[in-house]
């Protein structure tokens, strides 16, 4: 498959993940409608290769796109937020992330961001804000998360 193959099947995947949720729905099917795929410049990092490694973390809801994420992986534009000053070079070996949706994404949307990111377990993700507000559904292992001083 190509590029444009393995990321649409991400995208159709992502999207059958958010019908099963209805306040995700609301929030963002509209916004999919129609974007066109435009395959970014590869970028690699390890966490690329772990993805398949998940399967077995999965639930059934989400398990497809975990695989396609998996298969499309090498041709994703892999990124980080994040310097080895910042959070140490383990850290950033465990660590990567990649735009679906985004205005420079291969989706292009200047409404709407759809992010994956990849943590390997113990590692914290620093506490941060900013615009636009986001939204983390849990594809595989578990999380806690912290929101206004709430778990």
């Amino acid at each position: 498959m190509n590029a444009e193959s393995l990321i649409g099947a991400v995208m159709r995947e992502t999207e059958a993940v958010i019908r099963q949720v209805p306040e995700l729905t609301d929030f963002v099917e509209e916004s999919l409608a129609g974007l066109q795929c435009h395959p970014e410049k590869v970028r690699d990092l390890p966490v690329a290769s772990r993805v398949s490694g998940l399967q077995s973390a999965t639930s059934a809801q989400t398990a497809n796109l975990v695989r396609a994420i998996a298969d499309a992986a090498p041709v994703l534009r892999w990124q980080q937020s994040y310097s080895e000053a910042e959070v140490g070079a383990h850290y950033l070996a465990n660590y990567g992330w990649f735009n679906l949706v985004s205005p420079d994404g291969p989706f292009v949307s200047e409404a709407l961001r759809v992010s994956v990111g990849y943590w390997e377990g113990g590692l914290t993700y620093p506490q941060h804000a900013h615009e636009p507000e986001e939204i983390y559904i849990v594809l595989a292992g578990g999380a806690i998360f912290h929101s206004e001083g709430r778990k």
